[in-house]
Parts: C-alpha cells; structure tokens; sequence
C-alpha cells in the first residue's frame, strides 16, 4: 500500500466524464486496507482537517455506495458546476497556476465535495 510523507494511506483517484470535460477526485472505500488504515489512524473519527482547511477526500462504506455515487453525480452533472468552490480550493487554485500537468482539478474537488455531502444527506 502507497503512503504519503505523514504516513497516512494514499487515496483512491477517480474521474468521471462529463459532456464537456474529464473530471478527477481522491476516494477511500472503507471497506478496503487504506480505508481500514485510515480508520485506524484518525482513531476511527476521519478527521481529515490540517492547518484549518480539510482534505476533500470521499469516504465510501463501499464499492456499492461508491458505485451509487457515481450514478448520481453523472446526473447531477449540471449541479456539481453550479456549487460555489469553497475558499481553500481558491486559494490552492491560485497556487497551482504553475503546475500545467496537473489532471485533478482543485476547484471539482470542493464541488464534488460539496455534492457528495447532499447525496449522504439524501441517501439516508
């Protein structure tokens, strides 16, 4: 298993293609080992906070609600662009301007994020 520099687990990386554009985010299935590991690590509380901003990972219980997601943010392809980006992906934005190569982009995450919050909501 792949590990970051704090030694926590490597997301999952996924996209979605949308009419107009590919779009990329980090996930972590909780039923697999990196979503066991960090489980473990955050002291089964997935706080993902750092330095006040959070990390806009996805938490799955598993492949089925993953898979659920998917479908649904294929069809709410118009709301995800229509999400305000929260402040801290603005500000990473802003930072990135330099790295070209970069497929995964800032301002989705928090859009997604954001929309992935109402399908919890919504699917409870």
């Amino acid at each position: 298993m792949r590990r970051n520099a704090d030694n926590a687990p490597v997301p999952h990386t996924e996209y979605v293609e949308f009419s107009n554009s590919e779009q990329w985010f980090y996930y972590y299935d909780l039923k697999e080992l990196s979503g066991f590991l960090l489980y473990f690590l955050t002291d089964g509380n997935f706080d993902l906070k750092s330095r006040g901003s959070y990390a806009p990972f996805i938490l799955f219980k598993n492949g089925e609600q993953h898979a659920d997601f998917i479908k649904f943010l294929m069809q709410e392809e118009e709301s995800v662009s229509k999400k305000e980006p929260d402040f801290w992906s603005k500000q990473a934005k802003k930072k990135m301007t330099r790295d070209k190569d970069s497929v995964v982009d800032v301002l989705f995450l928090s859009q997604v994020y954001q929309l992935y919050n109402e399908y919890i909501i919504w699917s409870i």
